[in-house]
């Protein structure tokens, strides 16, 4: 009986504490409950902050270098482009340039020769050199027939000069020419031999045209005849040893 009581004391005093155990454990949190509160709002200042004090800077010392600028790109370039120019229309002209050569003689001189008894014929060479020099080179040959000639004299030769051209125009225009002569003169009869060498310097002023190929040259110059060897032939000359030239000489150009 006693331990029927006892037994019931025991599971009693179990079931109490399982009672109290339970009453006293703290049910689990549910899932709403687990979630914080939200926040609290935060008022919102509509005033800006105020600037940064500006950068003192100590004295003496380099300003600070200037900010880098992106550099921007450059403007674009617009190009005008017209109509091409219109061809160049050359005109069909001779110029200085045109001209390596030109041969001219002086028919003044052939038919006052022959008038007087002597054939007489001098072919002037021209060759420039640029537009204000050329060489001027002249080889001559004389016969003389008159019936005042008692012999058969005979005479040759030639002269060399240099042709300036002041307006740098080639052949054409103003032209000075200096130049040297030597000629020899040879004859003899039944009665007399003759036999002269001469050097003649002059200088000659003139004006030369030229159309298309045609020649035409004018001009007058003074030169002293030098005997070199032989008689002095010019003893009884009116002008003694100066001689006076006149030049109409005609021609062509290529």
């Amino acid at each position: 009986m006693n331990n029927t009581h006892g037994m019931c004391f025991k599971v009693a005093a179990i079931c109490a504490v399982v009672l109290i155990g339970t009453i006293s454990l703290v049910p689990p949190a549910s899932a709403q409950d687990s979630v914080p509160p939200p926040p609290a709002e935060q008022p919102i200042n509509l005033v800006p902050p105020p600037p940064p004090p500006p950068a003192v800077q100590p004295e003496g010392s380099p300003p600070p270098p200037p900010a880098a600028q992106p550099a921007s790109p450059p403007p674009p370039v617009v190009q005008l482009v017209g109509p091409p120019p219109p061809p160049e229309v050359i005109e069909e002209d001779y110029v200085e340039d045109d001209y390596k050569f030109a041969m001219v003689f002086n028919p003044l001189s052939l038919v006052v020769g022959l008038a007087i008894g002597i054939f007489a014929l001098e072919l002037d060479f021209q060759i420039p050199l640029n537009d204000y020099l050329a060489f001027d080179v002249i080889p001559a040959f004389a016969y003389y027939f008159g019936d005042w000639v008692e012999a058969d004299i005979k005479g040759g030769g030639g002269s060399l000069g240099l042709r300036i051209a002041p307006m740098g125009s080639g052949l054409r225009k103003l032209y000075i020419v200096p130049r040297v002569m030597l000629l020899h003169v040879a004859g003899e009869s039944e009665t007399m031999s003759l036999s002269v060498t001469q050097l003649t310097p002059s200088i000659e002023v003139g004006y030369a045209w030229i159309w298309g190929h045609f020649v035409l040259n004018t001009g007058g110059g003074i030169g002293y005849n030098i005997i070199v060897s032989g008689d002095d032939i010019y003893e009884h000359s009116r002008f003694g040893n100066v001689a006076l030239m006149l030049n109409v000489s005609i021609g062509f150009a290529i």
